[in-house]
Order: structure tokens, then C-alpha cells, then sequence
């Protein structure tokens, strides 16, 4: 073969980084001809280059030499089995040769006196080889990765990667495990922050782009990415088997890929895509570097170089400038937690079955009071122990509201762009962050998920927004083995929780109340009695424990015996209790609870009730959460003693917040039947309330905070309000509607100017007689202006002006503006009409340090009722 001929070219590693690589170089030539026959010698011209190792360039250097004029006897094994490798022995080093190429391999070494600004990165197609799929046709052969960006990006580290297409399974699992080696070696090359905080360049032909289509963490980051896809518009040859099975393109012509399928079907301004007139083989091949193909690549790659750096330092900026992931438990950690370790290890061992790409749920089912709840609690801490960078978030699922709501506190915690946007579909804004895997792993914790009506409604199913990806898992604990079922789905675990066993139950009393070897019978006798139910072992210690020393485990055991547990308690505790029977039972905010009581006398009725453990308060101790048990308990003993209605009393409260957060309790007020007319009315004001709460959040929602139609509902809101005599509570309305209106329609729109008024008449109402006047002027003002003197609305802020220069004692002007009134109906509406008369009335009886004088008003009212 004529020495200008290219040859086969074989990678050679192990060789030490110890010596200089021109030494390494020459050491290898003479290594390479004392391995040749003195024909090949004279046969053969050698090209060696020393170039760094991905891997470890400290401690190893990588060689690729060329033979042309064929592959020398000593490595012909290498023909025959192209998957290994053959060893040589250098000096006291063995070095091995491979044609395979497998891992990555860096094809130049960088210029030396400046830093490397990117890696690339080419990956093969299917039956392709590493190095020989990137290498022209022509008669040097020349690898344009190699040969020509060596040249046209000298300040990146080029690397090819190799591994073994040829097998005869593609599919996906397959694809999958070509990802996850890929990965794994890419984690080894770019080992430092330096490294990783590096720009990187993929190049990937056919099957190796389906590889990294098919990426998980590929995927994730696919948005922030630029990509090129160049597709063939010439037809390849199919390939046929010649002797010794060599495969050659000697068949018909066929499209080996279409233009669809060699797209990513990205939108224009993600996927930039260029074809070429070159078959699928030619497409990643150039002779020269005039090709148009390598023209076209090279030009992109050079761009990417130089926009890299400021869309690298923006992402890093971004992933620096994220909330760092927390845990939201409301509870504190049980130090005294005992057992359940068979649980724990369970519910680890169900999640670790499925799958490191695969999504995992797993439901604790068990009676009330058995300890799902905790042990979910210690589950989350453990799990924050032993993975500092997840997420772990606690759902309250009883249900929709409280869902929402800790969907809600998830947004907030986690900064999601766009929470608070009113019109924001706060579900669906979670939902797509917990399925971004650049957020990080996350533990979701749904805590009594009983009831999954609302998870599976045909409106709105809850479930459709518990994502299920790989860097997700979620714990349900719930009483509902058939709720639990369908949540965890056909690929999820159940995990039955039974009562304590004896070992178990004895410790959790021990930790309560520590008794001696003499007092265990008792004890064992009273869990047992308590049927190693927790929540039942955790009161009695409560109580034991309140009472000692004069009470122990034996005469608690005796009196539960004799009363099935008779304990009296301060009257203020149980009225506390029965208040916080009435609501949702978890996330029963302080507010609700104060309301009318002194701060030490709510301590003092709060400190039993968390004492025995019949509450429990969240993390922060503004708000507290009570077991289901006791909730019901107290409730069917408030019916039985006919004192339900006695805690169903409505509250006000002033803001969205507030109403968020109240909505949930508001709704569970409302389900107890009532008994008496008052009671009936009562519920029905809170019905109201809440309907009114859902009304103008969803039209909030839809059609925005400053929508007209919305801002005429909290009008209306307000107009509701001021007739109940919440007068605080309507000024706040009124005052968001006037600035909803004067934002979306003008100071002086006829709709701002009403609200004008009605924020001056509920001052009036509350004594605010100076800012009420100032409303009621800037309302006429505006009036007069837009509508004219005698329009109706000008002549309701002349009488309502009039009205409150009376109650601020100035009758004489107030009379002057009521007889203005009085004449302006006249004329407008005529002497009968019910404005003409109410502006009699009002002259008479606002303005009465003259009434006497004005007898005749009071004559025409009278006379026009008749």
C-alpha cells in the first residue's frame, strides 16, 4: 500500500505521564519497531501523537498511532477480535493497543497558553465505530474532529465516545443502558467543579442522538440548550454481506432515515435544522475542510464557543440563586421514637425495588391511631439525614382545600416563578415543578389520604397533579386500604400497619413514663388493655405522667378499670377542644382560637391539651392539628350533650390570605347539622361566606384582579358587608375596588366614581366624618363633571354629602345641600318619585336644628304616602 494512503488507527493506553511526551513518543516508536518484522519495517509509515487521558492525565497519557500500509502481524489478533485488546510491554510499563475505542478519548491536546473554553463530545450511530465514523473517504483519511477543529477550535478539548453498537437488541432498555454508561463515564471526565461548570458540545450521530433524545438528564436540561440538526437529503446504499461476512454498500438505494425521524421535532427556536446532500453514512464524513457539511458544523460550534460562557454563567447563577431544598414537615421530630423499624425498613425497601428511572409510591394502611402519621414523620427526617439536597413536602389530603393549600405553601417555599399570579393555577404550577428533574429529588408525604373522591372526580381529580417521575416519591398514610390502592396504582406498594407489638408498645410507654422491672406486669397488662394502639399508649402516659408521683402505671391501670378512663379537666381545656372539634382538623390556625381570650388564659386551656397529646402543635405554634379520633370523640359527645351548635359560631377576617387558609374549617363548620333557627342561620351566614370566597376567587382567577366584572362582585362583596354592620370589614373592600377601577377604568369612570361613594358612606358609618367628607366631594365633583348636575348619581352624592356635614353639626351648610337635592329630584325625577322623597325626609330629619322652621316637607312626604 502507497505510504500517501490512510491505515487503520489504534488507541494506545496506559502509557506513563511521568515522562515528557515527546520522550513517551519516541519510547513508543521503538517499542512499535521492535515489535515489527523486518519486512513490515520497510512496509509500514508510522504516525504517532501523544495526547492527554480523559480520565487521569496526571498518572496516564493516551497514544494514537496509524499504520499505513496495514495492521503489523503483532496486532492482527486485534482483526480478527476488533472488542479487544493486546498488550506490549514498554520499559517496566505494559501498555495495551484497541481498535475499539470504547470510553472517551481525546483527539488533541488544547493550546497550552490559553484556558479550554468547551468539551466536545461526538458520540456514534448504530454499528458505527468510534473513530472510523468520523473519518473522510478521501485517500488521507482525515478525521475532521481530529484534523480540522484541532485547527478551527484549538482552545476545546475534543473527545470521541465509544461503545458496543453492535448487538443485536436496540430498544429501549437497551438505549437506556447506553445512557446511564454514557453518564457514568461522563461523570469521570468531568470530575471537578471546574470541569462541570465547563461548556459542553454533543455531537451525535443517528442511534447516538437517539441516546441522548432518550436521556434523562439530557432531557432535563434540553430546554436550556441549543441544538443543530443536520439531515441527509441523498439515499444510502443498503448494506450487504460479502464474503467472510464483511458488510458492504453494494445494495439498492433506500432513505435510510427520514427527515422526521432525524429531527428532535423541537420548535425553530430550540432546534435549528440544516440539511445536506450526503447519504445517512456521508453526512458525518469530510475530506476537506471546504465541505459545506464541515463549513456548517464548524461555524455552529464556533458560535456555541462564544456565546457558551455567559449562557453557562447564567445557569449556574440560576441553580445557585434557587431555594436550596428544605424540609416541610409541620411537626417536630419524635426524640423519644421507638419501633416500627420493620415499617421503615419496608417502606425503604419498596421504594429502593423500583427502579432509579422509575417513579415510587407506597401507602401505609392502617386503623386510626396505629402511628401512620409518625412513622411517615420519621421516615421524612431520616430521609433528610441521609439525603441533605432533597426536598421533603408534607399534603395535608383530608381534603381539596387542604390540598390546595399545602400546594400553595410548596410554591411559596420553593419561590416557583409565577405563584402569585392571581389568575396562576397554582396545582398545575406544582405539579410542573415537581416534574422538572432540575429541581432535585423530592419526598412528598400525603398524610390521611381516606377519602379519595376527591383524588378521582371527574372535574377536577387531585391525582392528575401528583407527578410521577424518577426524582420523585410519595408516602400515603391512610385508613382506606382501597383509597390507598388507587393512589399508589398498579405499580405501587401497600404497607399494613398493625398495632405495636409487645416490645414496641412497652418501650413507647417506658420513654412517656420510665418504670422499674417491678411495675413491668402493669404495664404490660395496661397496653395490652389499650390494645397497643399509640395514640391510646401516648394519652394514658400524658395523663400518668401529669399526676405522678401520685398516680403510677398501677392505679391508672385500676381507675381505667373501674371508668374506662374517667378524667376530669380544667372546663376551659374542654371548651378549647370542643372549638377545635369544629374545624378541619389539621392546620387550625391560632387566630381561629384567641378570638375574645387573653394570651396567658389560652395557654392556660391549651397546656393540658398538649400535655395529654390530645393536640398537637405544627411546627412555629401558630397553628395545631388533633387526631381523627379525638376529633370524632368530641364531636359525638357535643351531640350527645346537645352543645354542637354552641361551636359553630362565623368569624370575620380581612384578607385572601386569611380566607385561604380559614376556607378548609369554614367548610367543615358548615357540615354539622344544626339545630334551632338561630343555628340554621348561623350556618347558612357561613355557607354564604364561603360560597362568596370560592365566587370571586374564580372569577379572579379567570378574568383577572382588575376585570371589571370581577371588581364589581367585591362591590358587591362590600355592599354585603356594610349592611351586616362590618364596617372595617367593607372599608377594606371598598377601597380594593376603588383602586381595581381607577387602575382599569379612570378616576372618573361612572363605576370608580360609585365606589368613591360607597367608600365615603361606610366611613360615615364608622365616625370617620372628615375622610367621609372628602369622599363625598371628590364622588360630586366627578359627578357633576362627567354625568351633569341633575343626573341621578350627582344628585345621590349631593344628599349623601349633606348627610355627613349634618352628623359633623355643620346644619347649615347640610341644609343648603339638602334643599339642592330636594330641588334637583324635583326637576329630574318629579315630586313623587322615592329619591325626591327620601331628600325631603332628609331635610327634615338631618337637618333638625331647623326642622321646626320647615314644616312643609314633612307635610308633602305624608301627603305623597298617602
Amino acid at each position: 500500500m502507497a505510504p500517501g494512503k490512510k491505515g487503520p488507527v489504534f488507541r494506545v493506553t496506559g502509557l506513563p505521564a511521568s515522562q515528557p511526551d515527546d520522550e513517551l513518543n519516541t519510547a513508543l516508536k521503538i517499542v512499535i519497531h521492535d515489535n515489527l518484522s523486518n519486512e513490515e519495517k520497510s512496509q509500514l509509515n508510522i504516525t504517532t501523537a501523544i495526547v492527554p487521558s480523559c480520565h487521569n492525565n496526571e498518572q496516564e497519557r493516551i497514544a494514537l498511532v496509524e499504520f499505513r500500509g496495514g495492521v503489523p502481524d503483532f496486532l492482527s489478533e486485534l482483526v480478527e477480535n476488533p472488542l479487544g485488546d493486546w498488550q506490549v510491554e514498554m520499559d517496566d510499563v505494559d501498555i495495551s493497543f484497541d481498535q475499539h475505542f470504547f470510553g472517551f478519548t481525546q483527539l488533541y491536546t488544547p493550546k497550552s497558553d490559553a484556558p479550554v473554553t468547551a468539551d466536545i463530545i461526538a458520540i456514534t450511530g448504530l454499528d458505527g465505530h468510534a473513530y472510523g465514523s468520523w473519518r473522510g473517504k478521501g485517500n488521507l483519511g482525515r478525521m475532521w474532529l481530529r484534523d480540522f477543529l484541532s485547527k478551527d477550535l484549538p482552545c476545546c478539548r475534543t473527545m470521541i465516545y465509544g461503545y458496543n453498537s453492535r448487538l443485536s437488541s436496540h430498544g429501549i432498555d437497551t438505549i437506556m443502558d447506553y445512557g446511564r454508561e454514557l453518564m457514568e463515564e461522563l461523570k469521570k471526565v468531568r470530575n471537578t467543579e471546574e470541569l462541570r461548570q465547563r461548556p459542553l458540545f454533543f455531537i451525535a450521530h443517528s442511534f447516538g442522538g437517539i441516546i441522548l433524545a432518550h436521556l434523562a438528564d439530557f432531557k432535563n436540561l434540553i430546554r436550556d440548550r441549543k441544538i443543530v440538526s443536520f439531515y441527509e437529503t441523498g439515499q444510502t446504499r443498503q448494506l450487504e454481506t460479502a464474503k467472510a461476512n464483511v458488510g458492504k454498500r453494494t445494495g439498492e438505494f433506500v432513505t435510510a432515515v427520514d427527515t422526521d425521524s432525524a429531527l428532535l421535532q423541537l420548535p425553530d427556536s430550540m432546534e435549528e435544522k440544516i440539511p445536506l446532500a450526503s447519504d445517512h453514512s456521508m453526512i458525518v464524513k469530510f475530506d476537506t475542510k471546504s465541505s459545506p457539511g464541515y463549513t456548517s458544523a464548524r461555524d455552529k460550534l464556533q458560535r456555541f464557543e462564544k456565546d457558551a460562557p455567559s449562557v453557562v454563567a447564567a445557569r449556574f447563577w440560576r441553580a445557585q440563586n434557587r431555594p436550596k431544598p428544605s424540609i416541610m414537615v409541620p411537626f417536630q421530630r419524635d426524640s423519644a421514637f421507638v419501633g416500627r423499624e420493620d415499617i421503615i425498613a419496608k417502606i425503604l425497601e419498596k421504594q429502593e425495588q423500583a427502579a432509579a428511572d422509575n417513579h415510587s409510591r407506597v401507602a401505609l394502611v392502617g386503623l386510626g391511631g396505629v402511628g401512620k402519621s409518625q412513622i411517615a414523620i420519621e421516615h421524612a427526617y431520616r430521609v433528610r439525614e441521609s439525603a441533605p439536597q432533597t426536598w421533603v413536602f408534607w399534603v395535608h389530603a383530608a381534603n381539596a382545600a387542604r390540598f390546595e393549600q399545602a400546594y400553595r405553601d410548596i410554591a411559596n417555599k420553593a419561590e416557583i416563578p409565577g405563584r402569585e399570579d392571581p389568575k396562576a393555577d397554582i396545582l398545575q404550577l406544582v405539579y410542573n415543578w415537581l416534574r422538572d428533574e432540575r429541581n432535585g429529588r423530592w419526598l412528598m408525604v400525603l398524610d390521611n389520604a381516606d377519602d379519595d373522591e376527591d383524588f378521582f372526580s371527574h372535574t377536577r381529580p387531585l391525582e392528575s397533579f401528583l407527578a410521577q417521575t424518577p426524582n420523585g416519591r410519595i408516602l400515603i398514610t391512610s385508613r382506606n386500604r382501597i383509597a390507598a390502592m388507587n393512589l399508589v396504582g398498579p405499580h405501587g406498594s401497600i404497607v399494613q400497619v398493625e398495632p405495636m407489638d409487645e416490645e414496641d408498645a412497652l418501650a413507647l410507654l417506658n420513654t412517656r413514663v420510665p418504670f422499674s422491672e417491678s411495675s413491668k406486669a402493669d404495664a404490660k397488662t395496661l397496653v395490652y388493655a389499650l390494645e397497643r394502639i399509640p395514640l391510646a399508649i401516648t394519652h394514658a402516659a400524658a395523663y400518668i405522667k401529669t399526676r405522678a408521683p401520685m398516680t403510677t402505671i398501677s392505679d391508672y391501670l385500676e381507675r381505667f378499670r373501674e371508668s374506662e378512663a374517667n378524667q376530669k379537666t380544667e372546663q376551659s381545656a374542654v371548651d378549647l377542644l370542643a372549638l377545635m372539634s369544629m374545624f378541619d382538623r389539621q392546620g387550625i390556625p391560632v387566630s381561629l382560637l384567641r378570638a375574645g381570650t387573653g394570651q396567658l388564659d389560652f395557654l392556660d386551656a391549651l397546656e393540658p391539651l398538649l400535655s395529654f397529646s390530645l393536640v398537637r402543635a405544627e411546627i412555629g405554634n401558630q397553628s395545631f392539628e388533633m387526631h381523627r379520633l379525638v376529633q370524632l370523640s368530641m364531636r359525638k359527645w357535643l351531640k350527645a350533650d346537645k352543645q354542637l351548635s354552641r361551636w359553630t359560631k362565623n368569624g370575620d377576617y380581612p384578607t385572601w390570605a386569611d380566607c385561604q387558609i380559614l376556607f378548609p374549617h369554614a367548610r367543615e363548620t358548615i357540615s354539622h347539622v344544626a339545630g334551632d333557627e338561630e343555628d340554621v342561620l348561623n350556618q347558612a351566614e357561613i355557607a354564604f361566606r364561603a360560597g362568596l370566597f370560592l365566587f370571586l376567587r374564580g372569577e379572579e382567577k379567570a378574568l383577572g384582579p382588575d376585570n371589571p366584572n370581577t371588581l364589581a362582585s367585591v362591590s358587591n362583596l362590600g355592599s354585603v358587608l356594610s349592611r351586616q354592620g362590618k364596617y372595617d370589614e367593607a372599608e377594606a373592600i371598598y377601597r380594593r375596588a376603588l383602586k381595581g377601577y381607577e387602575k382599569a377604568l379612570g378616576l372618573e369612570h361612572p363605576s370608580t366614581l360609585t365606589s368613591v361613594n360607597n367608600l365615603g358612606s361606610v366611613l360615615e358609618s364608622q365616625g370617620k366624618y372628615d375622610k367621609a367628607e372628602a369622599m363625598h366631594r371628590q364622588a360630586l365633583k366627578e359627578r357633576k363633571k362627567a354625568l351633569g348636575p341633575e343626573h341621578p348619581d350627582t344628585l345621590t352624592s349631593v344628599s349623601n354629602l349633606g348627610s355627613v356635614l349634618s352628623n359633623q353639626g355643620k346644619y347649615e351648610e347640610a341644609e343648603a345641600i339638602y334643599w339642592r337635592a330636594l330641588k334637583g329630584c324635583e326637576k329630574a325625577l318629579g315630586p313623587e318619585h322615592p329619591d325626591t322623597l327620601s331628600s325631603i325626609n332628609n331635610l327634615g330629619a338631618r337637618a333638625p336644628k331647623y326642622a321646626h322652621q320647615r314644616q312643609q316637607p314633612w307635610v308633602s312626604v305624608v301627603e305623597a304616602g298617602k
